[in-house]
């Protein structure tokens, strides 16, 4: 996945922390699709005025409810893994504290 990509996501997820806790945020099924309906019209919106940066916040709102949807709807709670470990996990910076969290990742 392209890093600009992944980094524009945590800088969206980071700008719209005061909305929230996205973490215990888990929609019902129509509220999700809504909001994806939503942020879709505002890239639309975004792409037909060529505005380059409103195109990459969209574009990266529409990627964490696409993430959103992945962990509620396709992974069974003992699947679910914190953000931190899954940043461990991948080898990436993590814009969460450390914290005690293990994961052990096979090549």
């Amino acid at each position: 996945m392209n890093n600009l990509f992944i980094s524009q996501m945590y800088h969206e997820e980071r700008a719209n922390s005061k909305k929230g806790d996205w973490d215990n945020w888990f929609p019902h099924p129509h509220t999700w699709m809504w909001e994806m309906q939503h942020h879709i019209a505002k890239l639309q919106k975004a792409i037909q005025k060529r505005d380059k940066e409103h195109i990459k916040e969209h574009a990266a709102d529409l990627g964490l409810y696409a993430e959103k949807a992945f962990v509620k709807y396709g992974l069974s709670r003992k699947d679910r893994i914190s953000k931190f470990e899954l940043a461990r996990a991948l080898k990436r910076p993590s814009m969460y504290a450390l914290g005690t969290n293990k994961i052990t990742v096979k090549a």
